[in-house]
């Protein structure tokens, strides 16, 4: 696939009206990927939810692993075992993190299970937000916001795809 230069962009949050980027200065933007209608990304919320819920597990067990190694003094052993447990659960998130990519998402907060990926929004390329706990991407926001401008999306939508090449 050829990026595709996506120029200026818009410079504040449409929930806020913050600016959204750090400097307030539209960047250029270049995506790669699939661009889903609402329907196509809702139908992939099923196998979505099933890696979060796996990306979860383990970034919880990961988490229980570090501390455990901070408060360890000594015993070699045990503290051996831990990184090399702790390794491999790093592995693992990084697999699944890989699945979602190769779906065309991208997972912007692993301990909550907050996922993203491109649509296309009355003309315009934005980010489909699925949030936790829900069936089906309920929200969007511009490519230079984070996630905390996302809005809700509109009721209905047009049905056509596109991908950028």
């Amino acid at each position: 696939m050829t990026p595709v230069a996506l120029g200026p962009m818009r410079t504040t949050c449409l929930q806020s009206g913050r600016p959204a980027c750090p400097s307030g200065q539209p960047e250029n933007k270049t995506l790669r990927g699939k661009i889903f209608t609402r329907t196509e990304a809702d139908r992939m919320v099923p196998l979505i939810r099933r890696i979060v819920l796996n990306v979860r597990a383990r970034d919880r067990l990961c988490e229980r692993k570090r501390k455990e190694l901070a408060s360890l003094i000594g015993a070699a052993e045990r503290r051996a075992a831990l990184k090399s447990e702790r390794r491999h659960l790093i592995g693992e998130l990084e697999r699944y993190v890989l699945e979602l990519e190769d779906l065309g998402c991208i997972m912007r907060d692993r301990s909550l299970g907050l996922i993203e990926c491109f649509g296309e929004l009355e003309g315009e390329i934005v980010y489909f937000t699925l949030r936790p706990g829900e069936s089906a991407f309920g929200f969007w926001h511009s490519l230079d916001t984070g996630p905390t401008c996302a809005v809700p999306l509109p009721e209905s939508e047009p049905e056509h795809s596109s991908a950028v090449t």
